[in-house]
Order: structure tokens, then C-alpha cells, then sequence
């Protein structure tokens, strides 16, 4: 749901719990919903951006039944990475040096997610929000649905592949986003990520490598003009 309180603009995410199963997991390793408070505070504390978690309410409807509900700050005029690209680079248009730096910022944001420890189950374009520049300033990326995301110390090779895959099939339009484009995203991503070991041809061969698997398996294909 998304409400607004005292001028404030509030989002909240309501998790039910119930079932034998459910209610042990929680027990033992807890749910979607405390995962998602307690994963947004461990993000802030480490610099990286995600609307801050505002409450956590617990309320008990049964023996086995409960409600989880968790409320975050609103991030006001902000779209998803998806609707940002295709407004603003879309049809090939704007493939200047705004798109580059914008390519830049988005490799660093990923880049600083993985180095300090955060993989993202779901990394797509969907996951991630755009706050567009005002005043003269930058735009902001920021992080949701993190209830799908872990903190650990080190995320794998296995995981970074997947992240890195994951958000390059949100845009199979090449016009949109090139290979030029990616290669710049890798190439930035490598100057944040400082502990990756693969030099970038061996990094990009994987993701590549990945990306044609799945696209393969879901019957996708990138779109191409002839020049290409």
C-alpha cells in the first residue's frame, strides 16, 4: 500500500504468516518482513541507498496465524530503472554524455552493493528506483523489494555473474542499450568491485555466457538493427 501521513508519503508491505512450516521458519530464521527491517538498516549503516524502514508491527490473529507489516519511506517522483532508461535513452536518443556518466553511476551503485556484501535475489530493472535530478543536482538510485536481498561478507563469483546477467536482460533492445554500453557498465563495475579477480574479458565471457543461456531458455532474443 502506499499512504500518505502528516505530508509524508509512506509505503507498506503486509506479509501473512501461518501454517506450521511458516511459523517454525520464522522462528528459527525469521520472515520476509523482519528480514526486509532488518536488511534496510544494515544497508543505510553501510552507506548504500535503500528508503529507510520507518516501523515493524507484529500482530498475533491466531495460534499459527500472524501479520508482519513493514513501512518505508517513499522516494517522491522516483520511477524504475526500466521506465528511466527507456524515457530518457530510448529509440537511441540521448547517447551523449549524459547516458555515459548515468552508465557510470549505475555500475558504481552495483559495484558498491557487492562489495559491501549485498546480493539481491531479484536484481532487475524493476528492483531498482531512479529519483531524477532536481536543482541542479544528481539523480539517486536506490534499492526495494529487499526483502529478496542477503548480507553476507563476501557475495560469490556465482552471484555477482548472476546480479550483473540478471539486470543486462532487462534490456534486450540494443539500440537502447548497445554493447558498447555494457562494456562500459563492466569495465566501471570492475574499478568498484576492487576484489574481483577475472580481468575484464574473462568477467564479461561469463556474463555473456549466462545471458545466452537464459535468454535461450526463455525464448528470448536481443533486438538488433542491421548495422549491428
Amino acid at each position: 500500500y502506499q499512504v500518505n501521513h502528516e505530508g509524508r508519503d509512506l509505503f507498506v508491505k503486509r506479509y501473512f504468516i501461518k501454517g506450521i512450516k511458516a511459523n517454525l521458519q520464522t522462528l528459527l530464521h525469521g520472515n520476509r518482513a523482519q528480514k526486509a527491517w532488518r536488511i534496510g538498516r544494515i544497508m543505510l549503516e553501510r552507506g548504500l541507498e535503500t528508503p529507510p524502514p520507518v516501523f515493524y508491527i507484529y500482530r498475533r490473529s491466531g495460534w499459527l496465524k500472524s501479520e508482519h507489516i513493514v513501512g518505508t519511506e517513499g522516494v517522491r517522483e522516483a520511477v524504475s530503472l526500466k521506465v528511466y532508461v527507456r524515457e530518457h535513452f530510448g529509440c537511441g536518443g540521448n547517447a551523449g554524455t549524459e547516458k555515459r556518466r548515468f552508465i557510470e553511476k549505475l555500475a558504481e551503485f552495483v559495484g558498491r552493493l557487492h562489495l559491501c556484501g549485498i546480493y539481491h535475489g531479484d536484481l532487475t530493472a524493476r528492483n531498482i528506483l531512479i529519483q531524477p535530478a532536481t536543482g541542479g543536482g544528481e539523480s539517486r538510485i536506490q534499492l526495494i523489494d529487499i526483502d529478496s536481498v542477503r548480507a553476507t561478507r563476501r557475495v560469490s563469483a556465482r552471484r555477482r555473474v548472476k546480479n550483473l546477467d540478471e539486470l543486462g536482460r532487462n534490456f534486450l533492445d540494443l539500440e537502447t542499450v548497445g554493447i558498447l554500453d555494457r562494456a562500459r557498465f563492466l569495465r566501471h563495475y570492475l574499478k568498484v568491485y576492487t576484489r574481483e579477480k577475472r580481468a575484464f574479458r574473462p568477467l564479461i565471457e561469463a556474463v555473456a555466457k549466462r545471458t545466452a543461456y537464459r535468454i535461450k531458455r526463455h525464448g528470448q532474443q536481443f533486438k538488433r538493427k542491421a548495422s549491428l
